[in-house]
């Protein structure tokens, strides 16, 4: 049997570790090319479904996995640059399109994640509070919006939110697999760059 100091092991151990990290490292939804974007702008009709209300909201569950891309389920920024000129097309969006478009913002309001209608509530207080419009005559202002299983529940009021105080632009990300299939209304976006995943 052979024998390994203590110091072999250890380098041993250390080849191993980044391989394993990188052979499990979890996929996300821009490895899978399910990120979708939908702009709306004020004078644009919004989709039926997103204006849904809900009598209940349930729990959210932790051991679901949600749909996210990386950054909070609301958010509320400025921007020197409208964001349909950023997003053409509903899908594909890569990673590097996003991080670009993120890198961009100023950010004035964000939320981690939207559990209960308080949250809601807390925004239309720091809207009625804080909210002037735009930062400025050359600065353009939107809600950026995660729609998953659960954030789906406070949609209409976030769009009533954006509605009642001027602000530019609605961004909302979502899985172009799930209903609802907002791709099928109409848009301020060309469509597809080609054709969709599903």
């Amino acid at each position: 049997m052979n024998k390994f100091t203590r110091r072999e092991i250890l380098q041993f151990l250390g080849l191993l570790f980044p391989a394993a990290l990188l052979g499990f490292r979890e996929k996300d939804s821009f490895d899978e090319e399910l990120v979708c974007v939908h702009i709306f702008q004020p004078a644009f009709r919004i989709p039926e479904p997103l204006l849904t209300q809900y009598r209940t909201i349930p729990e959210r569950n932790k051991l679901k996995n949600l749909f996210h891309v990386g950054m909070p389920e609301l958010l509320l920024c400025t921007t020197e640059i409208k964001f349909l000129s950023i997003f053409q097309y509903f899908w594909p969006i890569t990673r590097s399109e996003f991080q670009s478009s993120y890198k961009q913002i100023s950010i004035e309001y964000q939320k981690l994640e939207l559990n209960e209608k308080k949250d809601i509530l807390d925004f239309s207080r720091y809207l009625e509070s804080n909210w002037n419009g735009s930062k400025g005559e050359d600065s353009k202002s939107a809600i950026i919006f995660t729609y998953n299983d659960m954030t789906k529940y406070f949609a209409s009021e976030i769009i009533s939110q954006w509605q009642g105080f001027g602000i530019e632009e609605l961004v909302l990300f979502k899985d172009p697999s799930k209903p609802p299939y907002l791709c099928s209304y109409p848009s301020l976006q060309k469509g597809f760059k080609r054709p969709p995943p599903i």
